[in-house]
């Protein structure tokens, strides 16, 4: 099957936004390129005003009023997506249009991680049928291969696709000083530099996690024309935002799947604290209290490479392995991090617990299975895990968590088999009742099997769309948390959290795997059009009690990452179109009556609710 790919309304916008940026400028040939292997470019200070003025525009014409507006040495656009909403087709998209339009040829995709760019590659493969009908047969090459990249054809739409540990060190290839016949590149004698010279179009995904002032400093070295922003998430503040979709207005518009939580147990919350790190002869040694299993405070010395499960007798730290450690913090293999003075939450699943869970998971599953199917669509679960020693043993065999799983599911499968069901559906069962081994897999960063683990990782990254056919007789996902970005499958249905999860990661980032609009087997996107649209787009959330009120987090966040802005001035109203010139007043006057704020001093209004009481009386405003 083949996914079939439908320009949204949103994502139009989203596209015309990003062009509207260069209205009115003109970009040029660039001297010294006789191998016309380089962008064309503009000169910013020269077009600085003109820039500035489109950004405003745009700001104003989408009512955006959060973060800065200006250009320093280079031009940067933020664009705000919500996780699930097709951030990726867009900035594709924006690949394509760049290209038709301005005749921009080098562009270069910065991921976070290898799981994620090996996402993207896929998506460009599978979006790149859709774009030729839309873009006059234009091909888009990809390029891993740094050298084959620069030296393609500028008449050609190229991008490349890299992880920021590729080049924000000085060991990187990248920035070696290593090419031998520079005429090939513009004078250039190593890659990055030949990479400035051609002024190439950057792309960011998921912007927060490129932190660091090495890596800030390798970016601003790849010399681009426009650095174009794409995330759910921004760390620090927006710089030139000209595009929201936040979580509220996706919820709202129903672009992303309904939520459903299921608290099981009575899991005990423990701690653990980084309380001091000293400087050995080789490395650094942390000392970290933890909480034991009868309640009590202990602590526990760790270097480099040492299994902090091991050391304190916990199975439930057995896959937090020392990676990293500095002055002031300790990071692990499993993706937590710990900083100095600094506690976070961990949790004992109490005996027969990831029992009683699992069992939900597959209850979750099955009772939704048989009306997905006559619907013919693919019903996926996802565990999360804290890593590949429960599900995965050193003798490349199923470990505990494998082994329990399969138990669960064999029995739930016969009780299920009992019951009249539709025919074809028994069939796609019974296809696996002696082969239960085959329903289930796992994704992990580095797999203890090299044979069938990695085919099943292959299928998970690779092979979205054979995942999604009932030929394939994988649905239930085994992975860890640290993966948890590094690939998406729009028909996740149920996910199950039987790792702790951590108090840098969102509850939003938590469940974005399964936040995608499911897909059928003919590709065919279920959107709010359908009749069974909210039957289908239903995500079920399994966490364990000690997690607390989830749904109530998930409704806090929305409202928290919503850009909803405190203070207004008469002329930021005016200048949006909100209000007509003089009339601030009057506006202001009605919306303290409501109850919504007060005016202040130097005459701008400022909202007193916070964001949750906005929301309620949200309504008022309409009448």
């Amino acid at each position: 099957m083949k996914i079939k790919f439908k320009r949204l309304d949103y994502q139009e916008k989203c596209l015309n936004q990003i062009l509207g940026v260069f209205k009115g400028i003109y970009l040029r040939e660039p001297e010294n390129d006789a191998q016309r292997i380089s962008n064309p470019i503009f000169e910013i200070e020269a077009i600085k005003d003109v820039l500035l003025e489109n950004i405003e525009n745009l700001r104003s014409e989408q009512k955006i009023t959060q973060g800065s507006v200006g250009i320093d040495k280079s031009l940067n656009c933020d664009i705000l997506m919500e996780t699930g909403t097709g951030k990726t087709f867009c900035f594709l998209e924006c690949v394509y249009a760049l290209h038709k339009n301005y005749h921009l040829s080098k562009f270069i995709v910065l991921v976070p991680s290898n799981a994620i760019k090996l996402g993207v590659l896929k998506s460009i493969e599978i979006t790149r049928e859709f774009f030729k009908s839309e873009y006059s047969n234009t091909h888009l090459e990809s390029y891993e291969d740094v050298e084959r990249f620069i030296l393609a054809s500028n008449h050609k739409c190229c991008v490349l696709v890299m992880t920021f540990s590729a080049f924000n060190k000085e060991k990187n290839t990248i920035n070696q000083s290593c090419l031998e016949n520079t005429n090939l590149f513009n004078g250039a004698k190593s890659y990055m530099q030949a990479l400035a010279s051609m002024r190439p179009i950057v792309i960011m995904d998921e912007p927060h996690r490129f932190l660091g002032d090495k890596t800030k400093k390798y970016l601003e070295q790849l010399n681009a024309l426009i650095t174009l922003r794409f995330g759910a998430t921004f760390k620090d503040d927006y710089k030139n935002l000209i595009y929201a979709l936040d979580s509220k207005k996706a919820f709202d518009c129903a672009l992303v799947k309904s939520i459903s939580v299921a608290s099981v147990g009575e899991s005990n919350e423990c701690f653990l604290e980084l309380k001091g790190v000293v400087k050995t002869q080789n490395d650094y040694e942390a000392a970290i209290n933890y909480t034991d299993l009868e309640n009590k405070t202990q602590s526990v010395k760790v270097k480099t490479h040492d299994n902090l499960g091991a050391l304190t007798q916990i199975s439930a730290l057995e896959d937090y392995i020392v990676e990293n450690i500095t002055k002031t913090e300790v990071r692990f293999l499993n993706g937590f991090n710990l900083l100095l003075d600094q506690k976070e939450s961990f949790s004992h699943l109490l005996e027969g617990e990831q029992e009683v869970m699992l069992k939900e998971a597959i209850k979750s599953h099955f009772e939704r299975e048989e009306g997905l199917f006559k619907k013919r669509i693919k019903a996926l679960c996802m565990v999360f895990i804290s890593g590949v020693n429960s599900y995965l043993s050193e003798n490349e065999k199923p470990a505990k968590l494998a082994l329990l799983f399969e138990k669960l599911y064999q029995q739930k499968l016969e009780e299920v088999l009992k019951k009249p069901l539709d025919e074809n559906y028994r069939a796609y069962l019974e296809r696996t009742k002696d082969a239960i081994y085959k329903v289930h897999g796992g994704y992990f960063a580095k797999s203890k099997k090299e044979s069938d683990e990695a085919q099943v990782i292959a299928l998970i990254l690779k092979e979205k769309e054979k995942l999604l056919s009932f030929d394939s007789d994988l649905r239930f996902i085994f992975s860890q948390w640290a993966l948890q970005e590094g690939w998406d499958n729009p028909n996740v249905m149920t996910i199950c959290k039987l790792a702790p999860s951590h108090s840098n990661i969102t509850k939003l980032q938590q469940i974005g795997r399964g936040l995608r609009l499911a897909v059928n087997d003919k590709g065919e996107r279920i959107t709010k059009e359908h009749a069974d649209f909210d039957f289908v787009n239903e995500l079920v959330v399994i966490v364990p009690q000690v997690e607390g009120d989830f749904v109530g987090a998930i409704q806090q966040e929305i409202s928290e990452h919503s850009l909803i802005k405190q203070v207004f001035s008469a002329e930021e109203l005016e200048k949006s179109g909100m209000v007509k010139k003089g009339y601030y007043g009057v506006l202001f006057e009605t919306l303290e009556g409501l109850g919504f704020g007060e005016k202040t001093d130097d005459e701008n209004f400022k909202l007193t609710l916070n964001q949750n009481e906005f929301l309620k009386k949200e309504p008022e405003l309409e009448n």
